[in-house]
């Protein structure tokens, strides 16, 4: 199966229980996402079968196999490792062709991106012309020695595709911070500014690709787009208004709070103006004007 076909599949699914609130997700390292599943910490994951040898050591000989995805359906391979994955307690639902490498050959060279959605756009553009051209390693799936279109297996790969789980699959990652008192909080090499009122509370960082969100106790405390530019501030006006308006009033709470100046014996302190020292002392800060001038 391509992974495009797999996430165009998957990404509505997961829309729908993003908005109906089931948007708890975690961060995981690749090579812990295996005994994750097993755990049952998350429902599904993509990853290489040697990530996860550590108790499945069958994955060492399944990155050998030298049958694509759909031929090890058809000879009863995947059988085969769906059994030795359902003693570990996982069920595998299949491998995926990776596209990545095909993508970056065949698509990226020669061309020009604004953004992550100049990429998609142009993304979308490309693939069903590409997969209208003639691959020869699918002559066993079409029957044909000169092979065939991935367009033209489509239907029969997602005939064969196992059904998705009732629980939508985990996406994107989510970490925890106390808020510092720069209201901001980074992701990648990117900062995010906060709403300054919950500085010192602890908030939950969500990120997807498209956006970054950020809550305190459920609220919505930021929302930004997700830059993947490097080394950037993204500010919302609004955060720094608010944060005006915190400093102000705490400055004034302080002046409230301190009272005027006075000595240990309680007579007030007085407050001289600077140029007042100044004179005392005999200092004069202006330079004096030296330049010639001619007429």
């Amino acid at each position: 199966m391509d992974v495009h076909l797999f996430l165009a599949l998957v990404r509505p699914e997961v829309a729908e229980r993003e908005r109906r609130g089931l948007d708890v997700v975690e961060s995981i390292d690749p090579f812990e996402q295996g005994e994750a599943v097993r755990s049952g910490a998350v429902d599904m994951s993509i990853l290489p079968e040697h990530y996860y040898t550590t108790f499945f050591p069958y994955g060492k000989a399944m990155k050998l196999t030298p049958f694509s995805a759909e031929e090890e359906r058809a000879n009863g391979i995947t059988e085969l490792y769906q059994a030795a994955h359902a003693e570990q307690g996982i069920h595998y639902l299949g491998k995926v062709e990776s596209g990545v490498k095909y993508v970056k050959r065949n698509f990226v060279p020669g061309r020009q991106f604004r953004d992550l959605e100049d990429f998609n756009a142009q993304l979308g553009a490309w693939l069903p012309r590409a997969n209208q051209r003639m691959v020869r390693s699918l002559a066993p799936a079409t029957g044909s020695g000169a092979g065939g279109r991935p367009a033209d297996v489509l239907g029969r790969d997602l005939a064969a595709m196992t059904v998705l789980p009732p629980v939508a699959p985990t996406t994107g990652a989510r970490s925890r911070i106390r808020l510092g008192r720069e209201y901001y909080v980074r992701v990648e090499t990117c900062d995010y500014s906060v709403d300054p009122r919950v500085i010192g509370r602890f908030v939950d960082i969500i990120v997807s690709l498209e956006q970054v969100r950020v809550t305190c106790e459920g609220r919505v405390v930021a929302l930004h787009e997700r830059c993947w530019a490097k080394r950037q501030v993204v500010t919302d006006p609004e955060h720094v208004a608010a944060a005006a308006v915190l400093r102000t009033a705490y400055q004034r709470a302080t002046t409230r709070e301190r009272g005027p100046r006075a000595h240990t014996d309680g007579h007030l302190v007085q407050m001289r103006a600077l140029p007042d020292y100044d004179d005392l002392f005999g200092i004069d800060f202006h330079a004096p004007d030296h330049s010639t001038r001619t007429s």
